[in-house]
């Protein structure tokens, strides 16, 4: 009987380990190799991104010319005109970066706009760019000096977006659609159309970038002015912000979120990515060192990765906000795109809870009268009403303190 238990103990053991052998060659080795597998994709689609980054029109040394019209006309370009921002959109990259905004003056007696994006070429160049990584696509995937074709509209208005179309001559055509409303947003529809034989990975990347720090922003000690962004996942997300100075000296700043934006911003105005709100999405905040040049800033998103089959299409809509810091304009985007905590793209301070309502009450106030002054003074009377029970009661026990004093 003890024989007969050993023997068994044995053979339990040996089927055991068999077992366990072809579980291991037959399960758990191939899946250990596709995560390697998936691994290194995923390592070289972020080397990709980054150097997608790192080449998207740097600047190439310390040479600038200052005669706008000569860095426009290095590309041919689609006027843009939304009644609130004028300029033009190259066919170079598919960029935006040329842009003013017409409501705003650059100085109050003069009929300059303020400008916005400016093109590459000039000194401190300033604009966004879109598109697309894939490590191993036969044939690439437009870059930032890829020349697109114009192939629907003319001018870029809310009422009339334009197409643009790319083939790299291997089966991937490339399609976009910009359009922009009336205010601020620019919507960025890109979609890929695989016609080849093989399957291809690809993720969709936005950035915006400015080429060296303008000699007066950052200057306000008080008000932000740099990186800013919110990141988290929903009911979690929170703001965070580097001003231009602390920024330098921390060259890479990376958050992993569910949707959120990111940009840059000045005192007034800000430009900033708007990913789609339920994707997963990697970000980064970059200085970049050019050799005999300016350091180059940006705000970059990258999308979730998709793998596009023979004959199959993968679109990507990312958005993108050029414009003023006005908080009812951003509240309205805040609310129309589920924007997380996009109204603190204005610095409120500190007291912000003190901040916001009293700054409503002083906007609504001038929404009534028409007139800056008039609305401050409603606005100190309305602060006077809501302390008067307070002062009244000082006032109260000032007076009992009087009388007990002796005459």
């Amino acid at each position: 009987m003890k024989n007969e238990n050993s023997r068994n103990t044995i053979l339990f053991i040996v089927c055991s380990a068999l077992i366990l052998g072809v579980y291991w060659f037959a399960v758990l080795r191939p899946q250990a190799e596709r995560r390697a597998v998936q691994q290194q994709a995923q390592a070289e689609q972020s080397q990709t991104a980054e150097n997608a980054a790192r080449t998207a029109l740097s600047p190439q040394g310390t040479t600038f010319v200052t005669d706008r019209r000569q860095a426009l006309s290095t590309a041919a370009r689609v006027p843009i005109h939304s009644g609130t921002l004028k300029g033009s959109l190259s066919l170079q990259g598919g960029r935006i970066d040329d842009l003013f905004l017409t409501d705003y003056k650059e100085v109050q007696d003069k009929p300059e706009p303020v400008e916005l994006f400016r093109p590459q070429g000039m000194q401190n160049a300033y604009f966004a760019q879109f598109g697309w990584t894939g490590p191993n696509v036969t044939g690439g995937v437009p870059g930032p000096n890829t020349v697109w074709r114009l192939t629907a509209g003319s001018t870029l208005t809310p009422t009339s977006p334009v197409t643009l179309t790319w083939d790299n001559g291997q089966g991937l055509r490339f399609t976009r659609v910009v359009s922009v409303d009336d205010r601020y947003v620019f919507s960025i529809k890109d979609t890929v159309q695989n016609l080849g034989t093989q399957a291809i990975t690809i993720a969709p990347y936005g950035s915006v970038q400015r080429q060296g720090v303008p000699p007066l922003a950052g200057s306000s000690h008080i008000v932000h002015e740099g990186a800013i962004g919110a990141f988290g996942k929903p009911g979690e997300y929170r703001t965070e912000q580097k001003k231009y100075k602390d920024w330098l000296k921390e060259p890479r700043i990376e958050n992993a979120s569910i949707g959120g934006w990111l940009g840059i911003t000045d005192k007034y105005w800000l430009a900033a990515l708007l990913p789609q709100q339920d994707e997963a999405v990697e970000t980064e905040f970059r200085v970049r060192e050019v050799p005999g040049g300016q350091p180059q800033l940006e705000a970059n998103v990258l999308g979730a990765t998709r793998t596009i089959q023979p004959g199959g299409t993968a679109t990507e809509t990312q958005r993108l906000f050029a414009g003023v810091k006005r908080a009812e304009v951003l509240k309205t985007y805040e609310t129309n795109l589920n924007l997380p905590r996009f109204v603190y793209a204005i610095d409120w301070g500190m007291f912000w809870f003190l901040t916001r309502p009293i700054f409503w009450i002083l906007e609504n106030v001038y929404g009534l009268v028409g007139s800056f002054g008039v609305a401050i003074l409603a606005l100190t009377v309305i602060v006077k009403l809501v302390m008067f029970p307070l002062a009244n009661n000082a006032y109260a026990s000032m007076s009992k303190m009087r009388n007990l004093q002796p005459k």
